[in-house]
């Protein structure tokens, strides 16, 4: 099962690719989110809000047009605007760039919870 990584800052894949691992699950890290058309098919995403010009409602229909059943997303914990406009798209679990670096490893188990729960 794949979980597509949707940011441009790559820094925090390991972390991220070690926990999906953990989980039976491979991450597979997109740069930018015009290129998912091009992502190998994936059970659940992690989407990054600090992504220059992300508008959350056009990623998540993207998303959800390609067979995603769980999204979470994240973002700066004082851009509540754009926190709130992810949970509204429907992304499943919304977190702080914090709580899903403190968190990781329970985040991915969450998000696979939801896709098994989907399923």
């Amino acid at each position: 099962m794949n979980v597509l990584f949707i940011s441009a800052d790559l820094m925090f894949a390991p972390q991220l690719e070690a926990a999906c691992r953990r989980h039976g699950a491979e991450l597979v890290a997109v740069r930018r989110a015009d290129a998912l058309h091009r992502a190998p098919e994936a059970a659940a995403a992690i989407l990054d809000l600090a992504m220059p010009g992300i508008q959350p409602e056009q990623v998540v229909a993207a998303l959800r047009a390609r067979g995603v059943a769980a999204i979470a997303a994240y973002g700066a914990h004082v851009q509540q605007a754009l926190l709130e406009q992810a949970r509204s798209a429907g992304c499943g679990l919304v977190l702080s760039r914090g709580q899903l670096h403190a968190q990781c490893d329970e985040v991915v188990g969450r998000l696979m919870g939801m896709v098994s729960a989907g399923s």
